[in-house]
């Protein structure tokens, strides 16, 4: 009995792990239309979101029938959100086919969440518990703030994972010999490192150079990162960063494309664009000449700096295509 406790309360904790990730890649999803909204305040975006995400319409009523929301999208394993499934045919008549008129089943890419136990949507992915701010039943529905802080939040590990992939890929492919499972783990040991900080430097330590960049330079990161760890935003990137469906890459994954969207110009025109662009190009090479002898791609350095370092290197570089 304790056994099945258990296993129950452990199933628990890898759904709720999993639905929260689930619900930030529908967020990130909203994001890119709402930074393209103008004049919108954080309220009207919070409400957008809101609004869109559950289905409702502008004026917060719902019932139309023309309006399918992000959510019930995402539950149908439709548009942007295909890529997230594997589809397993069904038996009308099958024992497992509760509701008969199904045809298939949406089972969550394994590599999309991580963990060993399957996440099938109608059972463990339920509408129910996405749409919840809690997994308790009748929870209230989340919230347009935090499906924005959700938002946010991928957006921000995202740079970072995109500086990590524009150094690996090459025009956007593999290199040769990889996979994508190599290219996943590399993303994933390298955000380790980015947003746990790898072993600190300690006097005498056997795998310090001394070189005072703070960390243990024999550090390998799968040797400690655990085999379902995912940064925040990770479902996310993989279905709409470089690696996704070319249909819906994320323009908020290009850097031009998101100061454009954040109300910016993609010109560097003027005194000040000229004055920003000599302080990046002497803070470049500084970067440079620390990084001398290794990638240049270090911990710390910003993602205008990688990506500039990337561009002006001719290291590797990735054709990002609106969504």
């Amino acid at each position: 009995m304790n056994q099945v406790c258990g296993d129950d309360a452990a199933k628990a904790q890898v759904v709720s792990r999993c639905a929260k990730e689930v619900q930030r890649a529908v967020a990130f999803s909203l994001m890119e239309e709402v930074y393209n909204s103008k004049g919108m305040t954080n309220a009207d975006k919070e409400k957008k979101m809101y609004h869109d995400y559950h289905g409702f319409a502008d004026d917060g009523t719902n019932g139309d029938e023309n309006i399918v929301g992000y959510l019930d999208q995402l539950l149908e394993g439709t548009n942007k959100f295909s890529g997230l499934y594997d589809r397993e045919d069904l038996e009308i008549n099958d024992a497992s086919n509760e509701e008969r008129g199904q045809s298939e089943r949406l089972v969550l890419k394994q590599k999309m969440h991580r963990e060993s136990k399957r996440l099938v949507v109608g059972k463990e992915l339920t509408k129910e518990i996405l749409q919840g701010s809690t997994l308790k039943r009748n929870a209230p529905l989340i919230t347009g703030r935090t499906l924005k802080t959700h938002a946010e939040s991928a957006h921000r590990n995202g740079k970072k994972a995109l500086a990590i992939a524009l150094q690996y890929l090459r025009d956007g492919n593999l290199p040769s010999g990889a996979t994508d499972e190599d290219y996943e783990t590399h993303l994933l040991d390298q955000m380790y490192i980015e947003l746990k900080g790898g072993k600190k430097d300690t006097p005498g330590s056997s795998g310090d150079d001394d070189d005072d960049d703070g960390a243990d330079d024999s550090f390998d990161p799968a040797s400690i990162r655990p085999e379902s760890w995912m940064f925040h935003g990770y479902m996310a990137f993989l279905l709409l960063g470089p690696r996704g469906n070319d249909k819906y890459q994320s323009t908020l994954f290009a850097i031009d494309d998101l100061k454009v969207a954040k109300g910016g110009s993609k010109k560097d025109n003027g005194r000040e664009a000229k004055r920003k662009q000599e302080k990046l190009e002497r803070s470049l090479k500084r970067s440079v000449a620390a990084g001398a002898g290794g990638s240049p791609f270090k911990r710390g350095m910003s993602i205008e700096n990688r990506t500039s370092l990337e561009h002006k290197g001719n290291l590797a570089s990735v054709k990002l295509h609106s969504g």
